[in-house]
């Protein structure tokens, strides 16, 4: 039998316990979980599931979505609120307010 390693991943709590209580309901423990979705990568030598953009912003409520984005880099530079610095430890200063 080959040797074990181990191997550490972050995640939020809320991941943490969503995750878990899935594996509990499939009754697999979370190393076991981990260990499938590596066979598959090897396997597959893929992710193994489809990764699609979604509408739900994955990044959380301060990040710009890509449309609004997209709407504000289209906007004349008369409407996009530039500010101007003589140096850049006025942008810095600026930036840590």
């Amino acid at each position: 039998m080959s040797r074990s390693v181990s191997y550490q991943v972050r995640l939020s709590d809320d991941e943490k316990t969503a995750a878990f209580s899935v594996f509990r309901e499939l009754g697999i423990t979370p190393a076991q979980a981990v260990r499938l979705f590596l066979r598959q990568v090897v396997e597959t030598r893929s992710i193994p599931f489809p990764i699609k953009k979604t509408e739900r912003c994955p990044v959380g409520d301060g990040h710009t979505p890509n449309d609004q984005l997209a709407r504000d880099l289209l906007k004349p530079d008369s409407e996009k609120e530039y500010k101007s610095f003589s140096s850049a430890e006025a942008l810095f200063a600026d930036l840590n307010d």
